[in-house]
């Protein structure tokens, strides 16, 4: 019995378990010169997209600006651009924090804000994060220009990811599985019972 119970426990899990988010690095820079125009495509994977941008830089400031997302192939503009109006959630390194969205770079090209990053650590990142609506399958292209004062310790990541389905509903196919295993489950179950009954009947 309890080994009926583990199995029926085990497939309530595997049903049920939350997807691993899926990330994708698209720039991993350190210590570098390597600033001037950026330009990244990928594949959506999911109906909400999150960007990361994460940065450091001793002793100065590190810039993110000209920033652009959207479909790929679509023309650069403001009206395409779904980092317009973008709202970021920051996480904090911890370690002499200055980072954030700039308000002043509103006005650049295709209408989004600059993001900017510092700091008195080498190596360890701060964060500022965004979701947008995306497309599975749909191709798309994030463009920003990358520029660095100070060249003795920074460091700039970008990657996307997928929110993790907290409490994701099973799919069809894997209700149906469920309800196949739980069938068999209760046949075995049954099946163990008669010889029982039959001893006791005699």
């Amino acid at each position: 019995m309890r080994k009926i119970v583990s199995l029926l426990a085990a497939s309530a899990a595997i049903a049920f378990a939350t997807p691993a988010a899926a990330q994708q690095v698209l720039l991993d820079l350190s210590n570098t010169t390597n600033f001037g125009s950026k330009s990244y495509t990928f594949t959506a994977t999911d109906a909400s997209t999150v960007l990361n941008f994460q940065g450091y830089n001793v002793p100065s400031s590190t810039t993110l600006v000209n920033l652009f997302f959207g479909t790929t192939g679509s023309t650069v503009n403001a009206s395409n651009n779904l980092l317009v109006g973008a709202s970021y959630t920051p996480t904090a390194s911890g370690c002499g924090n200055f980072f954030g969205v700039d308000p002043n770079t509103a006005a650049q090209s295709y209408g989004a804000n600059g993001l900017y990053f510092g700091g008195t650590c080498a190596g360890i990142f701060d964060t500022l994060s965004t979701s947008l609506n995306t497309t599975i399958g749909q191709a798309y292209t994030l463009r920003f220009d990358l520029a660095m004062f100070g060249n003795s310790g920074n460091g700039t990541r970008v990657s996307t990811g997928v929110l993790a389905q907290a409490g994701a509903v099973p799919e069809p196919a894997t209700w149906a599985m469920m309800l196949l295993g739980f069938g068999a489950i209760g046949w075995q179950m049954r099946r163990q019972r008669k010889p029982m009954l039959q001893t006791a009947r005699a």
